[in-house]
């Protein structure tokens, strides 16, 4: 494929994506009244860039009055695409394949490093940094306390990957720290919880609009994070924590715990698991041998770039033609992806914590 036909792939992509944006705001979409609970993902607001840098040239957007493409329920008339818009996409697809620090990121990074560890834990939510997970998810869904998309989100989130070197260097410190956290947020949850809920059935048809996340979605990627981030420093003491958790709820009432509990489930597993096998009791020994029975698969050991790595090794530059980014020259870090749990239901997952919970007393 030649530069300039991925020049006009990504011209195409974008006009298509404002027809659809212009028709989605005359479409009216009735919202279904809640009464169970729901998952719902807001829609993500991250400020567009009306300029950018091409070897020291300006580029600057389209005017709003020049000719734009017309609009039709059925068909889209591309014809009103004038030169300046054809030579301002152009370019700007050449900055994205030429530059590999998108400036998004760099923006990220540069604010990354004056946090401390606490302001890293409680920035992982903001919109900066959604903003940055959003490319990268592979088609994933984003729904914070589903065990399948919060297995992708935390392993490529980048200020995860910040906390886990932090961690490495100071694993007593930052898993204090965590566990502190997850104490605090459990028993704001089920309110938050219950208030969200309230709101979305008092919004109408039109259904609630927020420019973060909702505020029991974000406890629930901060908990999530948390008990990721213990179980891949496995400090001996963060069992009773993760074990604690487990109780917040009634089984198959998932309102009452921020963490799903097939989630929370692998990752106490998981700790067990590689724990010094002179560490274990005799009880131990036997809930690993029924878990083996049960064909529970291992966490996968995967290489991802660092937070600070230019790029995100899923970044989709990477898979086209003209690829320039360079993976093999950026920094890198281990960390351990979980795996599937199709055949495991949640009232299983459920049994299993309590039988984990009874090993550590």
């Amino acid at each position: 494929m030649s530069r300039n036909k991925i020049f006009f792939t990504f011209m195409a992509i974008a006009i298509i994506g404002v027809v659809l944006l212009l028709v989605s705001r005359n479409t009216h979409r009735p919202a279904e009244k809640v009464e169970s609970q729901t998952k719902v993902a807001p829609p993500v607001q991250v400020k567009q860039v009306s300029k950018l840098t091409v070897d020291d040239t300006k580029i600057n957007a389209p005017s709003a009055n020049k000719q734009k493409p017309a609009v039709a329920a059925k068909q889209v008339d591309l014809g009103g695409l004038d030169d300046e818009a054809v030579d301002y996409y152009s370019k700007r697809a050449e900055y994205m394949l030429d530059n590999p620090v998108h400036p998004g990121r760099a923006k990220l990074q540069a604010q990354m490093r004056k946090e401390t560890v606490r302001e890293t834990f409680h920035n992982m939510t903001d919109n900066d940094e959604l903003a940055m997970l959003m490319p990268v998810m592979g088609g994933s869904p984003f729904s914070p306390g589903t065990y399948e998309s919060d297995v992708v989100i935390v392993s490529k989130m980048t200020r995860v990957r910040k906390l886990l070197e932090d961690a490495r260097e100071n694993p007593n410190e930052v898993a204090a720290f965590l566990q502190e956290q997850l104490r605090e947020l459990a028993k704001d949850y089920p309110q938050q919880y219950t208030k969200f809920l309230k709101e979305l059935n008092e919004a109408g048809p039109d259904g609630l609009h927020t420019k973060q996340l909702p505020e029991h979605s974000r406890t629930r990627l901060l908990c999530t994070a948390a008990v990721y981030v213990l179980s891949q420093i496995r400090v001996d003491n963060a069992l009773p924590t993760l074990a604690w958790l487990s109780t917040q709820g009634e089984p198959g009432k998932e309102i009452s715990c921020p963490v799903n509990p097939k989630f929370l489930f692998y990752a106490m597993h998981n700790i067990i698991q590689k724990s010094p096998r002179a560490s274990l009791s005799g009880n131990s020994y036997e809930y690993l041998e029924k878990t083996k029975a049960m064909n529970i698969p291992d966490a996968k050991r995967i290489k991802v770039t660092t937070w600070n790595a230019h790029f995100h090794e899923d970044d989709f530059r990477r898979m086209l033609p003209e690829n320039k980014l360079d993976i093999s020259i950026q920094p890198t870090i281990e960390l351990e992806r979980f795996p599937s749990l199709d055949n495991l239901s949640t009232r299983k997952a459920e049994s299993l914590l309590a039988e984990l919970r009874d090993l550590i007393g």
